[in-house]
């Protein structure tokens, strides 16, 4: 790959995309301990090893590291993530382009991955719990406008993995972003879907970005053809007049989406009465206000009629805080007869809540459905690893689901082991079960990576010196890497020994060797 223009090397700001990507991990597909560790440990040395293969014409990226991610249907997405060179180089690019093309999208319309201007924390995007009640107020606001009466809800099918890239380059050019680095970009991200011109990687920040911009081409057709209109990513809400002109608004919209290369999905994409979306948006909403409405009619109750009123004092009076825990904790109750994309919706809102909280409300379904909604696998054990240092039953409950075999997905598997990576302990056979799942070649090198460090950190000397040993047998080179960073539980001898002698094979155990030193 031809090297990149000192001019915009020289103009590439590392440390907001070091930052950035160290914001960004904590939401990945894919969780890679190695390589956060680099991001925290050994930056400098990774933007100059990235800088001199820029400038040397010697850069070459690597496959990103992709899993098999299932949705609500069964069917999956890939889900990816870079190598750190690669990823910081990602980042910094579009760090560069991205205010010029951030400028060419209308925010009256779309409501999703608005660019910070200034981004001291490095979140590169406003917060979504900011933008998209604005997106549903949008909607709302639509809805009840009596100019409409029915609304074209537009999902796109595989939306990332559709994108042609083209056209997406092409609005960047004409967006006066930097065209050196647009080309640039161009042949990465050629290079990252190995020469196919369709999709782009799904997950992380530079993606989100691009893809979020990509249906600008989308969004002024819409506004040509004068149809109002709100979007959020690839989700479209196209308001019309009548029944029959959203018909035709339809097939226009198809016809739109064919020539960028893309469709709807038909299971997710309807015409509706926009009475009918009202009602559908604000659901969760009026559940939620339910459920406060009774946490505060639950206090003052108690306040009545309790005798424990008696032994209370002035300051241990119901907070503003414990009526809003009472009220997630009454809304989440609701989960069991909900149906199931509502019941998605009430966990996604009070699962956070709920852990942030230490509330417990969770942890039954939550281990169950591990099993059940495979999909939610990540947020369920995200759940869970705030109590899995105190809580036996969540860690033996986790333990079981390594040790059946009877997990579907290496996504979902991942999961519990990245909890357990966290207990206090962990029986030996689990050990066992992830060393038949490490020594497995045809399993997710994401989810044998993992099993490295779970076997590092809990298992026994002799495992231990089984899992060095497994490290010359390994033909990965990111499971390898992980094996090299798991040493960092080893006792100080033999991690010196793993240091000294595997960080010279690859510059990334290098630097991930770098990294154990400091954490040490």
């Amino acid at each position: 790959m031809p090297g990149l223009d000192p001019q915009i090397i020289e103009q590439l700001n590392p440390n907001l995309a070091i930052g950035r990507i160290k914001t960004d991990i904590h939401t990945d597909f894919i969780l890679a301990p190695h390589y956060s560790a680099v991001y925290e440990h050994a930056a400098t040395d990774l933007w100059q090893f990235s800088r001199q293969q820029l400038r040397s014409g010697g850069y070459e990226p690597e496959l990103p590291i992709t899993i098999d991610v299932p949705k609500r249907n069964g069917l999956t997405r890939p889900g990816s993530i870079l190598s750190p060179s690669d990823r910081l180089i990602y980042q910094a690019i579009v760090d560069l382009i991205a205010p010029a093309a951030e400028s060419e999208i209308d925010r009256t319309k779309v409501f999703s991955n608005v660019l910070f201007k200034r981004d001291p924390e490095f979140q590169m995007f406003e917060p979504n719990h900011v933008w998209w009640p604005k997106f549903q107020k949008a909607i709302n606001k639509h809805c009840l406008d009596p100019r409409f009466s029915y609304v074209i809800k537009g999902d796109i099918a595989n939306y990332f993995e559709r994108i042609y890239q083209h056209p997406l380059i092409n609005l960047l050019h004409g967006s006066r972003c930097d065209a050196r680095a647009v080309t640039f970009l161009e042949r990465l991200l050629s290079a990252f879907m190995e020469k196919d011109s369709h999709g782009i990687i799904q997950g992380i920040f530079p993606s989100d970005f691009l893809g979020n911009f990509g249906m600008c081409g989308v969004d002024a057709d819409l506004e040509d053809r004068g149809i109002s209109f709100v979007r959020f990513v690839d989700d479209l809400y196209l308001f019309f007049p009548s029944l029959d002109s959203a018909r035709k608004g339809l097939v226009d919209l198809c016809r739109t989406l064919r020539n960028e290369g893309l469709h709807l999905n038909e299971s997710k994409s309807e015409i509706v009465k926009t009475a009918d979306l009202l009602h559908e948006e604000t659901e969760l909403d009026r559940m939620f206000n339910e459920a406060r409405q009774e946490a505060e009619d639950s206090l003052e109750m108690t306040e009545m009629y309790g005798f424990q009123t008696f032994w209370k004092s002035e300051d241990e009076e119901a907070t503003e805080e414990d009526i809003e825990l009472q009220a997630v904790e009454k809304l989440y109750e609701q989960v069991i007869t909900a149906r199931d994309a509502q019941a998605e919706k009430i966990e996604r809102f009070c699962l956070p809540i709920l852990s942030a909280t230490g509330s417990e409300t969770a942890i039954e379904r939550s281990l169950q459905g591990i099993s059940e909604r495979p999909h939610l696998s990540q947020m369920y054990c995200s759940y869970l690893t705030r109590f899995v240092g105190s809580n036996a039953d969540i860690v033996r409950g986790l333990e079981s689901l390594i040790r059946k075999g009877e997990v579907i997905f290496d996504w979902q598997l991942m999961w519990p082991i990245a909890a357990l990576i966290g207990a206090e302990s962990v029986s030996t056979r689990t050990v066992s079960a992830a060393f038949g799942l490490l020594r497995t070649p045809i399993r997710s090198i994401a989810l044998r990576a993992l099993c490295a460090l779970l076997i590092a950190k809990h298992g026994t000397a002799a495992q231990r010196h089984n899992l060095r040993n497994h490290y010359s047998e390994e033909a990965s080179p990111y499971v390898r890497g992980s094996i090299l960073f798991s040493s960092r539980y080893f006792p100080a001898p033999e991690r010196n020994t793993c240091l000294s002698t595997w960080r010279g094979h690859s510059p990334m155990n290098t630097l991930i060797a770098q990294a154990v030193k400091a954490l040490r």
